[in-house]
């Protein structure tokens, strides 16, 4: 009957919630005329007051949803203890909505951290401040930085290194080739010297030849004469003696 009249429990702790204070524990402003209404309707000011501190939370935890989405779904992978993200017994609603922001804030640094290289994230303990986590990816930024440096440095020496040993491996190339060209030269000055020499041993050779032959011509020339004037002298001595031998016949 009395929730017909709009005097039953809920209908009275709506009319109240405005009168709660900061922390919802009690009932600012609870009159005369008020406790008249409970006394007719059998409502207790201590109900009204749990009532209207029930509705008021509700609503301020309905409100905060999508908050509160976004801080399970941005940070509920990682252990930062956020517990309980409704709305505390004697939390002021500043402070409340202090405390949802700070989470965000918190679960948004903690998942940029995250994603960084080479992050651990069983780094990030329950209790942690905004300041520790975003303290823990600036020595991260600071680490991968060096890191980097490092990996630049070690491959810029490897480079160097390598060009240093391309460049000595021409030299000694450079150098066995020039070495090469002037044991080639040496090779080619020796046989254009053996020539040379053969050429003229066999000028040589041909000359000895030459004289040999003259002088066999020459002893030739000299016995064919002396054989000639020995001919010669058989046939006058041939003559004289057929000359004898007709003397001796006449």
């Amino acid at each position: 009957m009395w929730d017909m009249l709009g005097l039953g429990l809920k209908s009275q702790a709506q009319g109240e919630i405005s009168n709660l204070n900061d922390t919802r524990s009690e009932l600012e402003n609870y009159d005369l005329g008020d406790r008249f209404r409970g006394f007719i309707t059998g409502v207790s000011q201590e109900d009204v007051q749990k009532k209207a501190k029930e509705l008021l939370e509700k609503k301020l935890n309905s409100n905060s949803a999508g908050l509160q989405g976004e801080i399970n779904t941005i940070g509920g992978g990682y252990n930062l203890g956020f517990g309980e993200l409704n709305i505390r017994d004697n939390e002021t609603v500043e402070t409340y909505n202090a405390r949802l922001s700070g989470n965000k804030t918190k679960a948004g640094i903690a998942s940029q951290y995250d994603m960084m290289e080479n992050s651990d994230a069983s780094l990030l303990k329950p209790g942690m401040s905004v300041g520790q986590i975003r303290g823990l990816a600036s020595n991260l930024r600071d680490s991968n930085k060096e890191k980097a440096e490092g990996k630049v440095t070690a491959e810029t020496q490897r480079l160097e290194t390598r060009g240093d040993k391309i460049r000595a491996d021409a030299y000694l190339d450079a150098a066995q080739i020039r070495s090469d060209d002037r044991a080639a030269q040496r090779e080619d000055n020796r046989l254009t010297r053996d020539l040379s020499m053969l050429s003229g041993d066999r000028e040589m050779a041909i000359a000895q030849m030459n004289a040999d032959l003259v002088d066999k011509r020459m002893s030739y020339d000299r016995e064919t004469r002396r054989m000639d004037k020995r001919t010669a002298a058989i046939a006058q001595l041939m003559s004289g003696l057929g000359s004898l031998g007709g003397a001796f016949t006449l």
